[in-house]
């Protein structure tokens, strides 16, 4: 929804892209180079010379940079903890991440985002063969999973559109968890239940007045979510025989710890950047206009 909303708020195509790239990128190269150029070597049970030489190694670090594919392993780290050699599980999202972000470009580019009734139809075309497991739509994304995403994804982009039709009321996300509190047990219904109730308590805290008075100059979330998973590994490994609530205790003031210098080293630095840059794209371009 809100990846809409800066594309309508953006002016340019070229400008939409430039502040994709700049809050996925930067942040998710350093922790790149973190992974594999310290955390790997440091925590590897095979020796620093075979390590940078093995093929995992170069892979890891190119594909995850990419951002075409995910790769999780790198040798010999972390593969006596419990989720066995897996180093960054939570980067798995970020292609798909960024597929979405491409699928929003292209209807914008095409003109079909400026109208909802051809997002409906498209949405409703989606939706169709998701639940009828076409290829094609797989074959987009790799994997089931990440379609499922794209579906959510795909929800926020209606929502967005349709926002002036949308009524958000908290009596009907009660109602929405109250229906839920009875059906839990009910398989797939449930989980559908509960999917729409968490979207729908999301968008009622959104429109919080109280909520929307709280202004922040700093959003430690995507260095929370990129770090969050290595951190718990790290965890994991040196004191393996914690108990999920102690390792959450550990893990998560030193990952906010983690994602607040990533945000003020990297990320927003990286913003700002950008913003000189399409600052003076939009110049260039007033000035080859008058001309």
């Amino acid at each position: 929804m809100l990846v809409t909303q800066s594309f309508f708020n953006t002016s340019n195509n070229i400008k939409f892209i430039i502040k994709r790239f700049a809050r996925i990128w930067p942040g998710l190269a350093v922790c790149l180079f973190l992974t594999v150029f310290v955390i790997g070597p440091f925590f590897t049970t095979i020796g620093i010379k075979q390590y940078f030489l093995h093929g995992e190694t170069r892979d890891y670090l190119i594909t995850n940079a990419l951002l075409v594919n995910t790769r999780f392993y790198l040798p010999g780290v972390f593969e006596k903890n419990l989720f066995r050699g897996g180093v960054n599980g939570s980067l798995w999202t970020l292609p798909a991440e960024v597929r979405c972000y491409t699928f929003v470009l292209l209807l914008g580019l095409i003109g079909i985002l400026r109208n909802r009734i051809y997002v409906l139809c498209i949405s409703l075309i989606i939706l169709a063969l998701y639940i009828f497991h076409v290829a094609y739509l797989n074959f987009f994304f790799s994997e089931i999973e990440k379609t499922t995403l794209f579906i959510f994804f795909l929800a926020g982009i209606l929502v967005y559109c349709f926002k002036d039709k949308v009524i958000i009321n908290n009596f009907i996300g009660v109602g929405l968890f109250i229906l839920f509190l009875f059906i839990r047990n009910d398989g797939i219904g449930a989980e559908v239940l509960f999917d729409i109730f968490l979207i729908y308590a999301t968008l009622c805290f959104s429109k919080d007045k109280f909520l929307r008075r709280i202004k922040f100059d700093f959003d430690y979330s995507y260095g929370i979510y990129i770090y969050g998973f290595l951190v718990q590994q790290i965890i994991a490994y040196k004191f393996g025989n914690l108990s999920s609530y102690q390792s959450m205790c550990l893990t998560i003031p030193i990952t906010v710890i983690v994602a607040m210098l990533s945000w003020h080293f990297i990320e927003k630095p990286s913003l700002n950047f950008a913003k000189r840059i399409m600052s003076n794209y939009q110049i260039k371009s007033l000035i080859i206009n008058k001309l």
